[in-house]
């Protein structure tokens, strides 16, 4: 498997290279899942978080797009969401009338970070724990990293109505 001679985060695969004062080994072994898995298609897994740059490089191939969403259109999924074609923006879109979008889009990084750690394909050289995994971006925290109950609930409603298998609230 091409991932297995890439690059990777050293939790992941730990070579002893990076950090030499850490064992070599002392990972959590992905390289046999890795091997296990193969090719196949991975879960929906929600980042819910600061949101998600779905067009970085290692993620843009992994992207969730909403198969019942038009962009530009009103609420073609009547989910009463406008434009949620790669998840939602909780803080700044409050459903159909309200002010703000749906761009889930990374307004810190942090999500970015996480996003990649689970799903990033290897197009960078770089390679996530579930790489063949779908990345569903859902933002409820702001620039600054705050967010709010009410908002995180949201996103995991609509990780739960939208077929999301895992759900990531490292927050």
């Amino acid at each position: 498997y091409q991932y297995l001679n890439a690059g990777y985060l050293w939790g992941l695969r730990n070579k002893g290279v990076f950090f030499p004062k850490i064992i070599s080994g002392l990972d959590i072994h992905a390289d046999e899942a890795w091997e296990i898995v193969g090719d196949k298609e991975g879960p929906i897994i929600a980042v819910i978080d600061t949101g998600v740059q779905y067009g970085h490089k290692s993620l843009e191939n992994n992207i969730w797009t909403n198969p019942l969403e038009t962009p530009g259109d009103d609420d073609p999924d009547g989910n009463g969401y406008l434009d949620d074609v790669h998840g939602i923006d909780a803080i700044d879109q409050l459903g159909l009338g309200a002010p703000g979008n749906d761009d889930p889009g990374d307004k810190n990084g942090h999500g970015t970070m996480v996003a990649g750690i689970i799903g990033a394909d290897g197009t960078n050289g770089y390679w996530g724990l579930a790489p063949n995994s779908t990345i569903m971006g859902l933002r409820f925290m702001n620039a600054d990293g705050v967010g709010n109950i009410d908002d995180s609930i949201r996103c995991i409603d609509y990780a739960i109505e939208n077929g999301a298998k895992v759900i990531n609230a490292s927050y």
